[in-house]
């Protein structure tokens, strides 16, 4: 296995966008695919991903090169944290990336820094709440944040958001927030709300309040902290325990779908190429129709599948696994992951994520061990309490057609909800080992991460202020991290 896995990082690494990947004493200067952006065939489709559209070429070098990439506590430069992929430290599993190739810790904390968000409008039926917890420790925390880029439109549900809440309003033109509900709402950290708030609730804020719009409450708005405004907006009905201050705020938009961290259909066309299929007595169409119940074992390494189809398959993940599927999972029964102690699993779907005849998808005891990013326009989640899994979809609606309570976190597009939905959110998402990273010429702090998380001058830094890193995090010591830290 380990003959395969020094084999097949080399293939992988021509195929990812070019920078300086460290590799063991050397440094391997990648060609062949421009750094980031979007495909030009559209990027995020249905279809099955072609197998032959990346080429690279792979030449040493006698640099090395880190940029520390873990969860946002950890110590990137610590030779004693480094990941073992496959028991093997030069061989860090990465992955193509807006920015270059990536590490899965590092491309995590980027993807799934809330517990809930919508890159377009979003309203619930039912009550919405978010609380968090580390399933390292099995202690809570408050690091349950919602954002939303787009409005919050006639909201007749309250809300009990365990963290902070960032609603930027874009596009601008009318209320960020409008509430028209006479009950309690709640959120336990800061508020940001880009433009104007219009509420009936009772809404208590731990922290503090930022806006840049005039606030209308016909109840109350009790601020824990202080009231952020600019100079000639209105606040009726707010009580501030730290008073008010006027200054400038901007809101940015807390999802920012455009500018995803991950490029699935390269992820999938690097493992079409390349992958541990053969070695674990597997190939591509082994799970195209999975008559179940049925357990299938992965040891640690790539794998790739045309898809994931059928009904009632457990996935039975022994190590670091990643695994890339060229079209769409669609299963009925349950998908359940068995992580075997220290295992983690990165899936890639190219096309659809289709689960709403599933009983059970994931790992609820481990879903910070359980990341799934996909590239189609649809997923769809079964209801109850059978979800564990980190969800980042920023080209898909995410429909949940019943009263769902979810362990994780989930990112979409928009959302299509038909109850309540709880948001049980695993810190330990942003969490990991250090490994061997790239040398990343960032765009936003999106593109950074670990000891170095803020972008200036196209360069990753340690951040100096909030406002160097992506929300919700905070800077603390050069770091950026969760709202209610803790990692």
């Amino acid at each position: 296995m380990m003959l395969v896995r020094a084999s097949l990082s080399a293939v992988l690494f021509a195929l990812l966008a070019p920078a300086l990947v460290s590799c063991g004493g050397g440094t391997l200067v990648l060609g062949g695919l421009d750094g980031g952006g979007p495909r030009a065939d559209g990027g995020a489709g249905d279809g099955v991903i072609s197998e032959g559209d990346a080429t690279g070429d792979v030449s040493l070098d006698a640099a090395d090169t880190t940029d520390g990439a873990r969860g946002a506590g950890g110590d990137g430069n610590s030779e004693e944290a480094t990941v073992a992929m496959c028991g093997d430290p030069t061989n860090p599993l990465l992955v193509p990336a807006r920015a270059g190739p990536r590490c899965t810790h590092a491309l995590a904390q980027q993807a799934f820094r809330f517990a809930l968000c919508s890159c377009g409008d979003l309203s619930w039926p039912g009550t919405l709440t978010t609380d968090s917890f580390d399933s390292t420790t099995g202690q809570s925390t408050a690091s349950a944040s919602v954002g939303i880029d787009g409005h919050v439109q006639a909201a007749t549900q309250p809300y009990h958001v365990g963290g902070s809440f960032w609603i930027a309003g874009h596009p601008v033109g009318s209320p960020a927030l409008t509430q028209v509900i006479f009950t309690t709402t709640e959120v336990g950290k800061d508020m940001h709300v880009g433009g104007d708030m219009q509420s009936d609730a009772l809404e208590t804020i731990g922290g503090d309040l930022y806006t840049d719009g005039n606030i209308t409450a016909g109840i109350n708005i009790k601020v824990g902290g202080a009231l952020h405004q600019p100079t000639g907006r209105s606040a009726v009905g707010v009580t501030a325990s730290r008073g008010t201050i006027r200054e400038t705020v901007a809101v940015a938009a807390p999802c920012d779908c455009p500018n995803s961290p991950v490029d699935v259909p390269r992820v999938v066309t690097a493992f079409a190429q390349q992958n541990d299929d053969a070695a674990a007595g597997l190939t591509p169409t082994d799970l195209n129709a999975v008559a179940g119940p049925r357990t299938v074992d992965l040891p640690c390494g790539h794998y790739q599948f045309q898809q994931i189809g059928g009904r009632d398959l457990t996935l039975h993940v022994l190590g670091a696994v990643a695994i890339a599927v060229s079209s769409n999972v669609s299963i009925t029964g349950q998908l359940a992951i068995d992580l075997a102690p220290g295992a983690e699993l990165d899936l890639f779907v190219a096309g659809n994520l289709a689960l709403g005849n599933a009983t059970a998808f994931g790992n609820q005891a481990r879903a910070g061990d359980v990341r799934v990013y996909v590239g189609g326009s649809t997923v769809t989640l079964p209801g109850g309490k059978a979800v564990g899994a980190n969800i980042h979809a920023p080209s898909a609606t995410v429909t949940m057609p019943a009263a769902t309570e979810l362990t994780g976190s989930v990112y979409a597009s928009h959302f299509s909800l038909g109850g309540a939905v709880t948001v049980h959110y695993d810190q330990a998402v942003l969490e990991g080992a250090a490994c061997p990273g790239t040398a990343v010429t960032c765009g936003s702090c999106a593109d950074c991460s670990g000891a170095a998380p803020a972008c200036r001058q196209g360069a990753c830094v340690a951040c100096q202020t909030d406002a160097d890193c992506c929300p919700p995090f905070q800077c603390a010591a050069g770091r950026c991290q969760p709202v209610g830290g803790g990692i």
